[in-house]
């Protein structure tokens, strides 16, 4: 049996997102990514506005853990 181990890191993004309407300032995204330590892999990630916590942690594993279906577009 091989061990699996994910590291779990949250980062804020240098990029400051604008609405294009009125031209008001959104903020700055966070991205929380779940990585395989043996092959470096993303396993999953959330993106999102809120401050790191346990809540975008669960998001990102959610998302690490399921099935991925992505359209051809």
């Amino acid at each position: 049996m091989t061990k699996r181990i994910w590291q779990i890191d949250h980062t804020q993004l240098d990029i400051l997102l604008i609405n294009e309407e009125d031209k008001e300032v959104i903020g700055r995204p966070y991205i929380t990514s779940v990585m395989d330590i043996d092959s470096r892999c993303v396993a999953g990630f959330h993106l999102g506005f809120e401050p790191p916590g346990s809540h975008e942690v669960a998001l990102a594993l959610r998302h690490a853990i399921l099935s991925k279906h992505y359209g051809a577009e």
